[in-house]
């Protein structure tokens, strides 16, 4: 008999070093998870890191044909200017699809007015932020004077390095190349392009590295099941931008350049534990296992075949059921035997 299991055991001292964009909301998580686990932990809170950038790997909106406008402006606008654009899950860049460029290009300006108002006036407004500090606003700033090819179609100009103020800024088809769409931006820059072919589209996506995220505004099954299918990224939202992080039993995560690991719930429990495998065997060394034993012949092999194919292992619960047909067997025979006042016997 044999008794498998998983057991997990703490890693034993885990090291948690917070971002700087959220350091509390980065940190307690992970902390939890370790803690959890059984860990000791050292957590090295940021130093709002002078020198460092995000790791999200340019997430991409796609906005298709059958996207609902008012709804894909608003997340959009939600999912790039919060917290400034500093955001990892946040939106870097957006694909709209030519047929609605007008509409959608409208509907974004205005959006952008109602919830933002002039430049100059969101300087000491409560309802946007600013730069973490001196070396993001000169990192970011240096995409608006690059030669990128593109058109500001809104902000652009409102730049304060004192205050490290950056307003909300949309520039319109740069160049591919450009080295706006060669980092990621995180900051308050929007690049818009329009493309016309959904399969064009995903073909260019997935030349670029893995994004952490990959959003799609549509009302169509067929477009989110092809993009769904056909790209590769830490997570797939439609319809919506950032709130996945709300759900606690979502995974989150990047893969290949956006990061690798999970945290969150039972994944961040299992990040930080050793799954060991256990096998507890019977010392019991009778047939069938015994087969294995040298010297060899066609009986062993057939015997030793028959345990590979439903796992050697588990030749317990192999066991277990050649005893329960032999007890069932038993009992009919004892039935026949022993009940002489019935006229039927019961035929094997």
């Amino acid at each position: 008999m044999a008794t498998c299991e998983i057991e997990h055991e703490p890693l034993g001292v885990a090291l948690v070093l917070s971002a700087w964009n959220y350091p509390i909301y980065t940190a307690i998580p992970q902390v939890a998870a370790a803690i959890s686990a059984g860990n000791c932990v050292i957590l090295k809170p940021s130093e709002l890191a002078a020198e460092s950038s995000g790791l999200g790997g340019k997430c991409p909106v796609i906005v298709d044909e059958t996207a609902n406008i008012s709804t894909a402006t608003n997340r959009i606008l939600f999912g790039k200017f919060f917290n400034c654009g500093q955001t990892c899950i946040g939106v870097d860049h957006v694909f709209v699809h030519e047929s609605i460029r007008e509409p959608f290009r409208k509907a974004l300006l205005e959006k952008l007015e109602l919830f933002y108002g002039g430049e100059q006036s969101l300087e000491n407004d409560g309802n946007y932020g600013k730069i973490i500090n001196r070396f993001h606003v000169d990192r970011v700033e240096k995409y608006l004077k690059d030669d990128h090819g593109g058109s500001i179609i809104y902000g652009g100009k409102a730049v304060n390095k004192e205050t490290r103020f950056m307003g909300p800024t949309v520039i319109e088809t740069p160049r591919k190349d450009s080295l706006l769409m060669q980092d990621e931006i995180f900051g308050p820059i929007l690049p818009i392009f329009y493309y016309s072919d959904l399969k064009e589209l995903i073909k260019e996506i997935n030349s670029r590295p893995k994004p952490l995220v990959v959003y799609q505004f549509s009302e169509s099954k067929a477009n989110t099941s092809l993009v769904r299918s056909q790209t590769s990224s830490g997570a797939y939202v439609v319809n919506d931008t950032i709130l996945q992080m709300t759900n606690l039993s979502l995974p989150f995560g990047g893969v290949g350049a956006s990061g690798y690991g999970r945290y969150h719930g039972k994944d961040g429990f299992l990040a930080f534990t050793n799954p060991k495998s256990i096998a507890l065997i019977s010392s019991m060394d009778s047939y069938p296992i015994n087969q294995r034993y040298p010297p060899y012949n066609d009986s062993k092999k057939s015997t030793m075949t028959t345990l590979l194919k439903f796992g050697f292992i588990t030749y317990g619960q192999l066991g277990r059921g050649l005893l329960a047909i032999l007890l069932v067997i038993a009992a009919v025979v004892l039935y026949n035997v022993w009940c002489p006042c019935t006229q039927e016997k019961i035929d094997l």
